[in-house]
């Protein structure tokens, strides 16, 4: 779930919801919550013996962090970066978690449809968000919006698959079929 709220303060922010002089305050907020609830979920997971998820979710976790700590430092001006050197700082970001989770993709193939579908739809909001801040673009901008609002939904499902599940429901809506087996 912390996953699903993070993507979508992000996919907001990154469509226009919010006015921009909003996002220095509330996405790296949300950012560390996300942080701090999938860095609790990853040990949590650890313990239960379940490696591919405390791996998963401790590096997520990290993800968040470090945008909270992007955010953070670039709004505040804590790393001296010249504002003509931000745009490429925001570039390394984006390529880096997107290298990451292009190497999340292959494990993930083993998992039911929505899984890789919805890794394979961060790498490509990645993508898009390093392309919009190479180009400058604002529609590439809000493509980039518009895919990380499409994770946030894809990650409420599961949520709400999962749930359903533990409370003794029928695993709806249901996942897809399990790739690779």
């Amino acid at each position: 779930m912390a996953f699903a709220l993070g993507t979508l303060v992000v996919g907001m922010a990154l469509v226009g919801v919010f006015p921009a002089s909003a996002l220095g305050g509330v996405v790296p907020i949300v950012a560390a919550f996300c942080g701090i609830a999938l860095f609790t979920s990853s040990w949590w997971s650890l313990l239960l013996g379940e490696s591919l998820l405390a791996a998963t979710f401790g590096t997520v976790s990290g993800f968040f962090f470090s945008l909270a700590l992007l955010l953070l430092g670039l709004f505040h001006n804590w790393y001296a970066v010249p504002a003509a050197g931000v745009p490429a700082v925001e570039e390394i970001f984006y390529i880096v978690w997107c290298c990451f989770f292009i190497a999340l993709f292959v494990p993930f193939l083993r998992f039911p449809l929505i899984y890789p579908i919805t890794v394979f739809m961060v790498i490509v909001l990645l993508a898009l968000a390093a392309t919009s801040v190479f180009t400058a673009s604002s529609t590439i901008q809000t493509a980039a919006g518009a895919a990380t609002l499409s994770v946030s939904f894809l990650l409420f499902w599961e949520w709400l698959n999962v749930s359903m599940t533990s409370v003794g429901m029928s695993k709806v809506p249901p996942l897809g079929k399990v790739l690779g087996s």
